[in-house]
């Protein structure tokens, strides 16, 4: 596959902007403060969001999207207006989330920013037939989780993929297995993300896709699984899978409204994915 080389307005890969302990406490407070269900007005968010300067800038990049001309929000108020308020504690949440992982102290930063906003796209692609579902709520989990993996998990994650085929397996191999963690624990995951963003449903979606045995899958749990796969997929188009992963797909495929795997991997060609995915 041919992909166009972008880089993202949210995130400076190459010199992100350090911030201090103090700095990433108070955004993980600001995210769990956060709730994706709760009505906010604009005096509610502004009075949130006035100490980060910085992130009222950030937003008003991220709602570019939002609007026919692609063009950045004014201030506050404009970017609230265009994005909606419905939408916007996710919105705010991705940016939180986009900024503590930018600057990670890693050596391979760049290399999971990438990898982590390449995987945004995809679940972008995965939902764009359905109105109903906001891809910045399904995508709030995945931000945790890689922020988790580079919080407790720093010395495993690596360039290399830990992912195979899983015929005999029962239980779909984690996400981590994208950064080079093949080994998990669980329990201390499942904390972590319920602390910081367990109102979101699209959470227990993902930790049940890691714990519940492939027979029982909800379909939200199975997008999950999908995710996982197309994100591998994209990396190693020649990629075999199993029967069960090859059934999921499909049914993830078909709620999500898409007529064939070949229209969506076709729809995947054209999407712009930064490079070193």
């Amino acid at each position: 596959m041919l992909y166009t080389v972008w880089f993202s307005e949210n995130i400076s890969f190459a010199e992100p902007q350090p911030i201090n302990e103090q700095r990433r406490q108070q955004y993980l407070t600001l995210i769990s403060a956060l709730k994706v269900s709760k009505e906010y007005s604009y005096q509610g968010l502004n009075k949130l969001l006035s100490p980060y300067p910085e992130l009222i800038t950030q937003l008003t990049v991220a709602a570019k999207p939002y609007n026919k001309e692609q063009q950045r929000a004014k201030d506050l108020r404009h970017c609230l207006s265009m994005v909606g308020y419905d939408n916007a504690p996710a919105i705010i949440q991705k940016v939180l989330f986009q900024r503590l992982v930018a600057t990670t102290s890693h050596p391979l930063f760049q290399h999971i920013s990438k990898r982590l906003e390449n995987m945004v796209r995809i679940i972008q692609a995965l939902f764009k037939h359905i109105d109903s579902i906001q891809f910045e709520q399904v995508a709030l989990p995945l931000y945790a989780y890689v922020l988790y993996l580079c919080e407790h998990q720093a010395t495993s994650i690596s360039r290399k993929t830990v992912f195979e085929q899983a015929e005999k397996q029962v239980i779909s191999p984690p996400l981590g297995c994208l950064f080079g963690v093949s080994q998990l624990n669980q329990e201390p995951l499942t904390v972590y993300l319920n602390r910081l963003i367990g109102d979101n449903s699209w959470t227990q979606h993902l930790l049940g896709s890691e714990q519940h045995d492939k027979q029982t899958l909800d379909i939200n749990e199975k997008h999950w699984v999908a995710i996982k796969l197309f994100t591998y997929y994209v990396f190693q188009p020649k990629a075999l899978f199993s029967s069960w992963q090859e059934q999921i797909i499909f049914d993830s495929l078909s709620a999500a409204g898409w007529q064939s795997k070949a229209d969506f991997y076709a729809y995947l060609k054209n999407c712009e994915f930064a490079d070193n995915f």
